[in-house]
């Protein structure tokens, strides 16, 4: 079956209604030593692909949905190769075999045998760890230029952080002791104030106290003095004896001059 194009092996290419063709290939699977790896416990192994309009493809090992490289890792491990089928020659190309070169002739068996499979594995495997390597060295060379530098960068600030820690801590410490001892201080200051306060509040009881008895004894002796010039004027109109209460009038004014200084400075 020919075709120019995938859509045309969809019937009138999906106009009539019908939008997918499939084929199915059964192989026998009898004999174990040859089954392809993951199958040997089936009799037979059935391998479809459907084309849908539109270009998709489907591809389905025993009725399960495959992806296209599991198809063909299937059908390699069994020496049949999909993208070279060497294989199998067709009619129009054993004139080209005939003239073929050792070397695509040696080529073309190895893909017949299916070691051609695993030297395209080897290369490819060999590219990838090459394009890896590339790739390690690249962030091997980020890491010694880029992110070691910035790492190292955040190491420190990170230990000066810490240190900004301690020394906020040991600077909060001090700040409540210098707290604490300003209130003692206060607080002591407050209670001498409130003994210096009674201390001053019993003096001054006992200098008012003082100041009644001086005022008291200040009223007998200013009477005591208006007594003695009145007897002194009777005395004086009586008899000769002036003199004598003139002398009692100046001891009591001599009295009451010391005990008016006391008192005032008190």
């Amino acid at each position: 079956l020919r075709a120019n194009n995938i859509q045309d092996l969809i019937y009138k290419r999906g106009q009539a209604g019908i939008t997918k063709a499939s084929v199915t290939v059964v192989f026998k699977n009898n004999d174990r030593k040859t089954s392809p790896l993951g199958y040997e416990d089936y009799k037979q192994i059935s391998l479809t692909r459907q084309i849908m309009v539109g270009g998709k493809n489907k591809y389905m090992i025993n009725g399960h949905t495959a992806q296209e490289h599991a198809v063909a890792n299937m059908l390699q491990s069994v020496q049949l190769s999909i993208n070279n089928p060497h294989f199998l020659i067709m009619q129009g190309k054993i004139t080209q075999v005939l003239n073929m070169q050792p070397p695509e002739i040696l080529a073309m068996i190895e893909e017949a045998a299916g070691t051609r499979m695993f030297e395209e594995r080897k290369d490819k495997a060999q590219k990838t760890m090459s394009k890896k390597d590339k790739k390690v060295e690249e962030i091997a060379s980020i890491l010694a230029e880029e992110i070691t530098p910035k790492l190292d960068k955040l190491r420190h600030e990170k230990q000066a952080y810490l240190e900004y820690q301690k020394v906020e801590i040991e600077l909060d410490r001090l700040r409540r002791l210098v707290v604490a001892y300003d209130y003692t201080k206060c607080e002591e200051s407050i209670n001498n104030g409130s003994t210096t306060l009674a201390e001053s509040q019993t003096r001054l009881a006992g200098l008012s106290n003082e100041l009644e008895i001086l005022k008291a004894e200040l009223a007998g002796i200013a009477q005591s003095k208006a007594q003695t010039e009145e007897a002194r004027k009777r005395e004086m109109s009586q008899n000769g004896e002036f003199k004598l209460l003139q002398a009692q009038v100046d001891k009591l004014s001599k009295e009451l001059v010391k005990i008016k200084t006391q008192s005032d400075l008190k």
